[in-house]
């Protein structure tokens, strides 16, 4: 039991054990703030958050439904009825830019649906069949407004798709569907199998498993996984069970823009019906011959693993599997990079189009490819285009691909450029039966060129590709510069390395921001449209801009901004992510002789050192001098950064920081911006050249012996 002091000990433990949790509690909070503070620094300096126009000005005005850009707001996507005259240089850019406007029905163009979660995806995913949204989109239209990762999440496919989708150069990532229970669509209460027969049946699996009179644009698809898709009933006489990168089939008049692709496609089912899959499309099939399709500035690499019974035929290809009784087909200025693996008693593959029959013709245009196939069996396989039975007219140009066929661990054997049934078109006449498969010893081009400029890569020794890449890079380096990035030709053309993905432009306004958010108009650098990588506008490649900047004492300029806090680094060329209508504002420095003859920064301490005593402390006072002179910064400010032993430790404005505990012993220097009070994006970053050496040691709480707190 406690002696006759047992109050006074109680009192003097209570009084410990307070101070102990309260000292917890300080230095929880202090730590927890500055975390607080560094993770925003980093989203500050990143330029992402704040030049990807995207969810972050996203409302949902219903709540459960899809949600909408505010009012004003712009977005671009790739215009399919510009891709002829852009291709033609009748005009600079195959996009366009639209202005929001929220008076105009949700789901129309100029208020399109937003998508910016997966939540959003998954009420896109039900909307769309049972939903608030009629006909599977037909007349709606659907923007991405972010990448979307579905790594360990659930991916739920589209199952029919009738509408327009733009998905302004955001990723879905790291899609993984599996089996019947992953091909799966929302019936009103639950998740159910895809039905593989009847009218609600897709005939198709991808991210939209079957369109019909639909446009997809700008969309990428990065790491997809789709394996064990069920087999189908069929749709023509041909094709079902068809998969592809971005749709399984396609029914209409579709149009496939600016999509790109990299992934798997595997199946151990041995189907009972050809099977057609692709990076892109798995299949375009239609009962109608008016319906075309146009695939463009698309570029895929995909792995394909696939098997069909002995009296059928497997599909692959790089861009688009299969077309039966399909109209026109038009495939411009895209690459292909396939991988085939495949033990079926017949194979159709190509980089290109692989099953090209009965379509009315095939327009191959701009469009290199590499395929390898992991078989001896080549049915009406070539490294462009394939055939199965039927002839179909091919009119080529420009095209640039290779192949190889064998099996995986013997040798290969160079695929011929296109399928045996193929007829291909120069200056009118044709030309049949190129499909002359030469032995590995045999190394030269076979090229047909007329006036439509056909540059065809047929008999070809696979392991000697790098002709064929510099006659292409040549080519394409001289003529389209605007859609091909040579440098990434012969690469493995995943998304971000696709030598034809179209960055989106950013139709850009140049200001200089003032006080009070007002903005000066920088009438010499007029509103101009720049896409990923392009410069901005310098003293160094504007001269009406250096005009202004000379116009300006003591500015030097550092580059340009979207942000009005200053934060984020300025940059010179315009970074990923920006597009639409931007506004950018100057970001101006001072120079070193400017600081040298106007500003000061010092470093004091009340005392250097103390006994901590929960009572006493030290004061450090930072002071930064500004001199004033005729043209000099007006009003400035002073942003005070304290670091103790190199890490930031505060930042205020006063310069003065109070320090007491024992933990805030060690080395202090502070850094610094001053920054002008009419132009808040002109400022200085300094850093004082004083430190101050602050050691607290640790004392006593109480005075009191040990005899009191005796315990008998």
């Amino acid at each position: 039991m406690f002696t006759k002091d047992k109050n006074k000990r109680a009192a003097i433990a209570a009084i410990v054990i307070v101070m102990i949790i309260a000292m917890s509690c300080v230095l929880y909070l202090f730590t927890d703030v500055f975390k607080v503070k560094d993770e925003q620094s980093i989203g500050i300096n990143g330029i992402g958050n704040l030049t990807s126009n995207t969810a972050f000005n996203v409302t949902y005005p219903t709540s459960g439904e899809l949600g909408q850009f505010a009012n004003g707001y712009s977005y671009v996507f790739t215009d399919k009825d510009k891709v002829d005259d852009f291709r033609a240089g009748n005009i600079d850019y195959d996009m366009t830019i639209l202005k929001v406007d929220t008076t105009q029905p949700h789901g129309s163009q100029k208020n399109p649906y937003v998508i910016a979660s997966i939540d959003d995806w998954d009420r896109f995913a039900k909307n769309l069949d049972v939903g608030t949204i009629p006909n599977y989109g037909s007349g709606k239209y659907f923007i991405l407004a972010n990448n979307l990762d579905f790594d360990g999440k659930i991916f739920h496919p589209i199952r029919f798709f009738n509408g327009t989708f733009y998905g302004l150069g955001y990723k879905l990532q790291n899609i993984s569907v599996n089996g019947t229970a992953g091909w799966v669509y929302w019936n009103g209460s639950n998740y159910v199998q895809i039905p593989t027969s009847g009218a609600s049946s897709p005939y198709g699996y991808g991210v939209f498993c079957r369109t019909l009179n639909a446009t997809i644009a700008d969309l990428i698809v990065e790491n997809f996984e789709y394996k064990q898709m069920p087999a189908t009933a069929i749709y023509t006489s041909r094709n079902v069970t068809s998969t592809g990168g971005v749709a399984g089939q396609s029914n209409g008049q579709d149009y496939f823009l600016n999509c790109q692709t990299i992934g798997a496609i595997e199946s151990n089912i041995v189907y009972s019906h050809h099977t057609p899959s692709a990076g892109i499309i798995g299949a375009h099939a239609t009962k109608s011959s008016a319906a075309a399709l146009l695939v463009y500035r698309c570029s895929s690499k995909v792995s394909i693993s696939t098997e069909s019974a002995a009296a059928f035929t497997t599909i692959h290809s790089g861009i688009i599997g299969d077309a039966y009784d399909a109209g026109n087909i038009v495939i411009y200025d895209c690459a292909a990079n396939i991988i085939s693996n495949t033990n079926t008693g017949a194979h159709t593959s190509a980089s290109i189009a692989a099953g090209v029959i009965g379509s009315d013709t095939l327009y191959l245009e701009n469009v290199i490819g590499t395929i390898n196939v992991n078989t001896t069996v080549k049915a009406g396989s070539g490294a462009l285009t394939g055939t199965y039975a039927n002839s179909i007219v091919a009119s080529l140009k420009n095209c640039y691909v290779e192949g190889s066929y064998g099996a995986a661990a013997g040798p290969k054997y160079a695929y011929a450029g296109v399928g045996a049934a193929v007829q291909v078109t120069v200056n009118g006449s044709s030309i049949n039966n190129i499909n002359v498969v030469k032995p590995p010893d045999v190394n030269y081009w076979t090229s047909y060129q007329g006036s439509y400029g056909i540059r065809l890569s047929g008999h070809r020794e696979y392991s000697t590709s790098g002709a064929m890449l510099t006659e292409a890079e040549t080519f394409f380096g001289n003529n389209y510069s605007q859609i091909w990035d040579t440098s990434k030709i012969g690469s493995n053309y995943e998304p971000d390395n696709s030598p034809v993905r179209n960055y989106l432009v950013a139709n850009i306004t140049f200001k200089n921001l003032l006080s009070g958010d007002k903005e000066e108009d920088i009438t010499s650098v007029p509103t101009d449209v720049y896409v990923k990588g392009d410069e901005l506008p310098s003293a160094s490649n504007n001269s009406n801009f250096a005009s202004y900047i000379s116009s300006k004492p003591n500015h030097v300029f550092k580059g340009w901004t979207m942000d009005k806090s200053g934060e984020s680094e300025p940059y010179t060329t315009l970074p990923s992510g920006v597009f639409g209508d931007v506004t950018m504002y100057a970001v101006w420095g001072l120079s070193e002789e400017y600081v040298n003859a106007n500003i000061t920064a010092t470093l004091e301490s009340d005392k250097e050192k103390i006994e901590y005593d929960s009572v006493d402390s030290i004061t450090l006072t930072a002071e930064v001098e500004h001199k004033t002179n005729s043209g000099g910064m007006v009003n400035p400010s002073v942003k005070y950064k304290f670091k103790q032993n190199n890490t930031e430790k505060a930042t205020n404005t006063t310069g003065k920081l109070s320090v007491k505990t024992v933990a805030d012993s060690g080395e202090y220097k502070y850094t610094y911006r001053i920054t002008d009070g009419s132009e808040p994006l002109w400022y200085y970053d300094g850093e004082c050249n004083v430190s101050k050496s602050i050691e607290i040691e640790k004392g006593k709480l109480t005075s009191m012996s040990l005899e009191d707190f005796k315990i008998s």
